[in-house]
């Protein structure tokens, strides 16, 4: 029983960790966006 409860464990921390990973790389793609529609912009502007 403690094998599985520690597995069990484990795997909520592995989720956990993927989602704060997900949650990050949205906020980092968002920013790269912006950055890129930023210089986009910058671009067609001369």
């Amino acid at each position: 029983m403690m094998a599985l409860h520690r597995h069990g464990m484990l795997w909520n921390f592995i989720l956990g960790f993927l989602r704060n990973l997900i949650e990050c790389d949205r906020l980092i793609m968002k920013r790269i966006l912006s950055f890129l529609t930023a210089t986009m912009n910058s671009d067609n502007k001369r």
